[in-house]
Formats: C-alpha cells, sequence, structure tokens
C-alpha cells in the first residue's frame, strides 16, 4: 500500500507579498488584483483557485492576520500553483520577528 504523497499540498512553492501601510490601501490593491484576474488581464496568472481571508478571526485571535489567494500561473507545458499574500506592514514586521523565534526554536 502506497502513501498518499504530500507534494500536491504543497501551495506556496511560488510565493510573493505585497505589503501595505494600511487597510484601506491593502482592499484597494485586492481588489484590483481579483479583478485583473477575472477579466484575464494578469498575464501568466490565470486562476484564482483559494483564498484564506484571516482578517475575518482577527477580533477572536488578534496575533497575526492577512490575505492570502493561490492563485494558477500558466507555465509553457505545465501550470502551478502560486501564492499571493496581501498584508499590513505592522503584520509582515510581527511574522519577521516570528520567524526568527521559529528558526531559533528549531535550532534546539
Amino acid at each position: 500500500e502506497e502513501q498518499y504523497p504530500t507534494a500536491p499540498c504543497i501551495l506556496d512553492l511560488n510565493r510573493c507579498a505585497f505589503v501595505f501601510h494600511d487597510m484601506k490601501t491593502l482592499l484597494c490593491a485586492l481588489n484590483l488584483f481579483v479583478s485583473k484576474v477575472s477579466n484575464n488581464e494578469s498575464g501568466n496568472i490565470v486562476r484564482i483557485c483559494r483564498h484564506k481571508n484571516t482578517f475575518q478571526h482577527f477580533d477572536e485571535h488578534p496575533d497575526y492576520a492577512d490575505v492570502k489567494l493561490n492563485v494558477v500561473i500558466r507555465g509553457k507545458t505545465n501550470d502551478i500553483i502560486g501564492e499571493v499574500q496581501f498584508l499590513l506592514k505592522a503584520m509582515k514586521n510581527f511574522k519577521d520577528k516570528a520567524h526568527n523565534l521559529y528558526s531559533v526554536q528549531r535550532q534546539k
């Protein structure tokens, strides 16, 4: 019996992040991005296949929040899944510090 490979679960091999100083600008950029993809005006990004908005639960868990879009990126022979993050500068700073702590924890 062969185990199911974990590779199909990788959704952010190709990732980028847009960082904003305020929520109004973040939402404006997010709406523009979604509009461009929906209207086939986004180059090799051809579809949004998954989204996650952790701002929805920020009141309950006020630690980290962002919007993540998994997108289909068209290649010459194969398509891949990428991730586009929309986050606030304060969240980026928090994430950077948390990642450094995670790296220290892994070394122990």
